[in-house]
């Protein structure tokens, strides 16, 4: 029995895409949340994600992403060679052009393999969401990802970039102000 351990990427492609994923999702056209909730929140709030997730089509957006992971990730159980990638296993139309996906063909591997119980292999998959600079959109898709997923996969969420910006931010500030 094969065994997927998921884990979920949020990352802003300002600070570079992830090459560790296998998948690579771009959030860059699904709408933001209001400004005024965006300042001083991220995808991590309760409010912000409410907001996000009100809009139409994010929602319509983030139940075809949903069963596009979901598609991927059955495949990948269900395929009687475990030593099959996800790339190779997948039929490029699992991919709309909404979700617009890349994967990371240079990766030769689909993740870590370690043996759980007797006769059972587990896969690490690492799937990548990204928007601008990774701390509201991807962030609110990842954390409501992982919790709805957890019942089927054992899932992780990580956020690459939710900290970034902000000494930067700080200090440029900083800098214009002595100017």
């Amino acid at each position: 029995v094969m065994m997927e351990q998921v884990i979920l990427m949020s990352f802003g492609f300002k600070h570079g895409a992830p090459n560790n994923t296998i998948f690579n999702f771009n959030l860059r056209k699904v709408a933001n949340p209001p400004k005024s909730i965006r300042s001083g929140h991220t995808g991590l709030h309760k409010e912000l994600r409410e907001e996000l997730f009100a809009i139409t089509e994010v929602e319509e957006f983030y139940q075809r992403l949903k069963g596009e992971i979901i598609n991927l990730l059955k495949e990948r159980s269900e395929s009687n060679d475990p030593s099959e990638s996800l790339v190779t296993t997948m039929s490029r139309s699992h991919l709309s052009e909404a979700s617009d996906a890349t994967s990371n063909d240079s990766q030769d591997e689909e993740g870590d393999e370690e043996g759980t119980e007797e006769g059972e292999v587990q896969h690490t998959v690492m799937i990548g969401l990204g928007c601008n600079s990774g701390k509201h959109r991807s962030v609110a898709f990842v954390e409501r990802l992982g919790y709805e997923l957890a019942s089927e996969y054992p899932v992780e969420t990580f956020h690459r970039d939710i900290q970034k910006d902000h000494v930067k931010k700080k200090s440029w500030t900083r800098d214009r102000v002595r100017h």
